[in-house]
């Protein structure tokens, strides 16, 4: 329910480049990208006010001729979220308006850090070449 992906092909192999374009747009929206495994970079931000935090993870999976990024965004609730969660199942209208209005808000959130993302890494997309069978190899 929170979350978007989003990815994308660039016919380059090397992944410093595009993370560090990624990586600029995140630090815009108060979100540090740091390294968390092999071709993987996750960050978190600050709060949005409704007791979420949003929450970035950058993938790298190299292709034969570039390699593809793969973009997730989800939120954490903080402790505000969920004292509002947990009093409102005491009144269920309450944890249903709460809901409404945080997914509402992640939404318009995430649309725009996806975009921004998208947008910093636009000069250096391509157009995707069509794997074998189907999916790129290392997905799956």
């Amino acid at each position: 329910m929170f979350n978007k992906n989003a990815r994308w092909y660039f016919p380059i192999q090397d992944p410093n480049q595009v993370v560090q374009a990624l990586g600029q747009a995140c630090q815009s929206r108060s979100i540090m990208l740091v390294p968390s495994g092999p071709s993987r970079w996750e960050g978190k931000g600050s709060p949005w006010g409704t007791g979420m935090s949003p929450k970035v993870t950058v993938m790298a999976r190299p292709d034969q001729q570039g390699m593809w990024v793969e973009v997730h965004t989800t939120v954490d609730f903080d402790g505000t979220g969920i004292l509002l969660i947990y009093l409102g199942l005491l009144c269920l209208p309450i944890a249903i308006v709460y809901l409404i209005l945080s997914h509402q808000k992640f939404e318009q959130n995430a649309r725009d850090m996806m975009n921004a993302l998208q947008q910093s890494v636009a000069h250096l997309a391509g157009n995707p070449q069509a794997a074998a069978f189907g999916q790129p190899q290392g997905w799956g």
